[in-house]
């Protein structure tokens, strides 16, 4: 649980600036198809420091990732602020009708800011994985496969097959006049009634 902050601290902020193709590549998105071939190269702190002993990772090294992946997410807060504060200052300029080149400006600060996340991201994960034997990096790839089994693949368009076009659905009108009733031959007249 100590670290479980950190983990899922980490893999939000990757997500939300590495974009899709990185964090995969990092092992965040096994078993989806893109990226999953490097999977098995890449170890998040949380898994080493949970199944770390099982794995034959010595408690130096643990505490090691423990400890270098608390520095690192004080790294990503401060790296996250900045991305943050740059945004706002992007968002003022473009309400401001500030010059074009003054925003791009601000675009390209944006992004590297962004890119220094990454980094930070990825050279964590590539620390980490320096720090492990190839036998314990066999180890904490198959208890990632008991966690998180591969997925079959999906049909090419979505998990229910291919998209079958329906007919364009035809708004009506709340209350559309409903058309007449075919008129009712007359009734003979009912027999009196005796008193």
């Amino acid at each position: 649980m100590r670290g479980s902050w950190l983990l899922g601290a980490a893999v939000v902020a990757g997500a939300l600036v590495a974009g899709p193709g990185i964090v995969r590549a990092c092992g965040q998105e096994a078993g989806d198809g893109g990226g999953a071939h490097l999977h098995d190269h890449f170890f998040p702190p949380e898994l080493v420091i949970r199944f770390g002993k099982e794995a034959g990772v010595d408690e130096k090294t643990v505490e090691w990732v423990r400890t270098t992946a608390r520095e690192t997410q004080a790294q990503m807060i401060d790296a996250e602020a900045k991305v943050k504060k740059l945004h706002l200052e992007f968002e003022g300029a473009v309400a401001s009708d500030a010059p074009l080149e003054d925003v791009l400006k601000i675009v390209d600060r944006v992004g590297a800011a962004e890119t220094e996340m990454k980094r930070i991201h990825v050279s964590l994960l590539l620390k980490i994985r320096g720090k492990l034997t190839p036998e314990q990096r066999a180890k904490l790839n198959e208890q990632k496969r008991r966690m998180h089994p591969p997925q079959p693949p999906q049909a090419p368009h979505g998990p229910h097959g291919p998209h079958v076009p329906q007919p364009p659905h035809v708004p009506q009108p709340p209350h559309a006049p409903q058309p007449p009733h075919a008129p009712q031959p007359p009734q003979p007249p009912a027999p009196p009634h005796p008193h």
